[in-house]
C-alpha cells in the first residue's frame, strides 16, 4: 500500500494558477502559446482569453462553449491547437452544466425524472420556483421569501466578521505566488488546496480576500481533478474491468463530442441505438435546451419526451449492469480472489486528513481512506445519532467528500445520468463488502448556508438518502450496510452566507469501528 508523508501545508505557497497549466491569470504568454502563430485571428483571440470559466457570466459561457466547438472544427489547424480549442469549449460547457443554468437564458429548475429508481414513489411537482440559492423550499411566497432572504445575523456571523492580519497575510501569500500548478506534483497541489480551505475555514478573512481565494481554489482544484481523472483512466485500462463500469472521461476525442449542440438536438436515433456515453451527453444537452427560449415550444416538448425516454432506457441499463456486477463479485468471492484488509494501521508516516474530496485522490488512496483504522481510540459502541451530534466522533474515521453529484435546485434525488459519478467509491464499497459483509458506511448530507437552518437540515437528510438509494439500486450494496445523517449547514467547508459549491456535498465514511457490524438478520431498510 502506498504511504504518504504527513501534510506540510505551512511550508507550501500557493500557485497563481487559474486554468489549465497552459494559462495564467496575468495573461502573459505561456510556453507553447506561440503554437497558435499562423492560425486565424479568431483562434488566437479565443486562446488568449485566460479567464477561468468560473469568472464568466452565463451568456459568456454559452458563447465560449459554442466558439470552442466551432473553432476546433476549422480546417488546417494543428492538432495541438485543435485539442486546446475543444478542451476549452468543454470546460466552459462543464461549468455551465455545473451551475445548473447551463446555456439557457432563462434559469428555471428542471423537474425530476418520471419516477425514482426502483420504487413506485411519486416525485416532486414540476412546479418549482426559479433558483435563488441552496435552500429555497417549494411553499407559498411569503414563507419562501422568509427562507431565501438573507438572515442578517447569519450574514454578520459568516461574512461580516473582522479580518485577522495574520490570515490576511497568509491569503496574500497564496494569491501573490506566481508559480504555475504544473510546477507542483499531485501531493503538493493537494496540500495547497487543503491549506486554502483551512485558511478560509477559520473565517478570519475580509470579504475581498475570501472571494479571491475562492476563485483561486476553484481554478486550481480543477487542475488537480483533471490530473486525477487522467490517472484513473490509465489505471482502468490496465486493471480488471468490472461489468457495468462506466466511461468516466471522453476518450480519444470521440466524434460525438465534436458535434455542435444543434447537431445533437437534431439526432433522431432511438435510445437503444446510442452508446452509454452518447446517451448521457444527449440527456445533458436536452436538460439545457428544454428551458432555452430560443427554441419553439414544439421542439422543446419533443426534447423533453426524448429526455424522459433516454433516462428510462439508461435506468434499465444501470439495473442490468447491477445484475452483472452481482455475478462478478459472487464468482470472485467463491474463487477467494478478493484480498482487502480493513482497519489498517497506516504507520506514523501516513496521517490521513479528516476528509478528502473523492475527485482529488486516485483509486488507491480512495481505498486507503475507506479501510483505514480509526484516527483515535474507540472506547465503546455508539449509535448513529451519537455520531451525528458529536463532532469528535464524526472525525474519528476519515471521510470521502463527494461533490460531483449536481442536485437540481430544491432536488433530493440522483438523476440517472449522474449515477456513474458514484462508480469509483461504489466499487471500493462493493469490494469491501464482498470480503467483509458486515461493514457499515455512513452517508452524511451537507448544504450551503443559503436558506433556513431547518430547511437545509431536511434537504441534507433527503440528499443523503438519495445517494443511498442510488448506491443500493445500481450497485451491489445492501441497504443494511448504509446509514444516513444530515448536517445541513452545520459543517461548512467555507464559512459564507453566499452560495458556495464546496459546502454542497455528501460525505461517506466507514463507521464499523464506531457502531459495530451490520446485523445480518436486520430488516432491509
Amino acid at each position: 500500500m502506498k504511504k504518504k508523508k504527513p501534510r506540510t501545508e505551512t511550508s507550501e505557497q500557493p500557485a497563481d494558477q487559474t486554468q489549465q497549466p497552459s494559462q495564467q491569470t496575468t495573461g502573459e504568454p505561456q510556453p507553447g502559446q506561440s503554437e497558435t502563430a499562423g492560425t486565424s485571428p479568431e483562434v488566437s483571440q479565443y486562446l488568449s482569453d485566460t479567464r477561468s470559466p468560473k469568472e464568466l457570466s452565463d451568456e459568456e459561457l454559452r458563447q465560449r462553449a459554442k466558439a470552442g466547438r466551432d473553432l476546433s472544427r476549422m480546417k488546417g489547424l494543428p492538432d495541438d491547437v485543435r485539442r486546446k480549442l475543444a478542451a476549452e469549449g468543454r470546460k466552459a460547457r462543464a461549468e455551465a452544466l455545473a451551475r445548473g443554468s447551463g446555456e439557457s437564458k432563462q434559469q428555471t429548475t428542471e423537474p425530476p425524472p418520471l419516477e425514482q429508481p426502483s420504487t413506485g414513489e411519486a416525485t416532486k411537482s414540476d412546479q418549482i420556483p426559479p433558483p435563488q440559492g441552496e435552500g429555497q423550499p417549494t411553499q407559498p411566497m411569503d414563507q419562501a421569501t422568509q427562507q431565501t432572504n438573507p438572515d442578517k445575523k447569519q450574514v454578520q456571523r459568516l461574512d461580516g466578521n473582522k479580518s485577522s492580519p495574520e490570515a490576511e497575510s497568509k491569503a496574500k501569500t497564496y494569491l501573490d505566488d506566481t508559480r504555475q500548478a504544473d510546477q507542483l506534483n499531485d501531493d503538493q497541489l493537494r496540500d495547497r488546496l487543503e491549506g486554502m480551505r483551512e485558511l478560509m475555514g477559520r473565517n478570519q478573512l475580509s470579504g475581498d480576500s475570501e472571494r479571491a481565494l475562492r476563485r483561486k481554489l476553484r481554478a486550481e482544484r480543477a487542475i488537480l481533478r483533471n490530473r486525477v481523472a487522467e490517472k484513473v483512466v490509465v489505471e482502468e485500462d490496465k486493471g480488471d474491468v468490472i461489468p457495468g463500469r462506466k466511461l468516466r472521461r471522453d476518450r480519444d476525442d470521440r466524434k460525438w463530442d465534436n458535434w455542435s449542440e444543434r447537431d445533437v438536438l437534431r439526432d433522431r436515433r432511438r435510445s437503444q441505438d446510442l452508446e452509454e456515453g452518447e446517451l448521457r451527453r444527449r440527456i445533458d444537452i436536452y436538460r439545457i435546451a428544454i428551458y432555452d427560449d430560443r427554441y419553439d415550444d414544439e421542439e422543446r416538448a419533443y426534447w423533453r419526451g426524448m429526455m424522459d425516454r433516454d433516462r428510462l432506457y439508461l435506468r434499465d441499463r444501470l439495473i442490468s449492469d447491477r445484475r452483472e456486477r452481482e455475478r462478478y463479485w459472487h464468482d470472485r468471492r467463491d474463487r477467494n480472489e478478493i484480498d482487502i484488509a480493513i482497519n489498517i494501521d497506516l504507520g506514523d508516516d501516513y496521517e490521513p486528513r479528516d476528509a478528502v474530496f473523492m475527485d482529488e485522490i486516485d483509486d488507491e488512496e480512495l481505498e486507503t481512506y475507506l479501510v483505514a483504522a480509526p484516527r483515535r481510540k474507540i472506547d465503546r459502541r455508539y449509535t448513529i445519532e451519537e455520531i451525528e451530534e458529536e463532532p469528535e466522533l464524526r472525525t474519528a474515521m476519515p471521510a470521502i467528500e463527494i461533490d460531483n453529484i449536481h442536485f437540481g435546485f430544491n432536488e433530493s434525488f440522483v438523476r440517472e445520468e449522474e449515477v456513474d459519478k458514484l462508480d469509483r467509491v461504489a466499487e471500493v464499497i462493493e469490494k469491501i463488502l464482498a470480503a467483509h459483509p458486515g461493514e457499515v458506511f455512513m452517508i452524511a448530507g451537507h448544504t450551503d448556508a443559503v436558506g433556513s437552518d431547518d430547511y437545509n437540515l431536511n434537504l441534507s437528510r433527503e440528499r443523503a438518502e438519495a445517494v443511498k438509494k442510488a448506491l443500493t439500486s445500481y450497485y451491489v450494496i445492501p441497504a443494511r450496510n448504509l446509514k444516513t445523517v444530515g448536517y445541513g449547514e452545520r459543517y461548512l467547508k467555507i464559512p459564507t452566507a453566499e452560495q458556495e459549491e464546496e459546502n454542497r456535498r455528501v460525505s461517506l465514511q466507514r463507521v464499523t469501528p464506531l457502531v459495530g457490524e451490520a446485523d445480518e438478520a436486520a430488516e432491509v431498510e
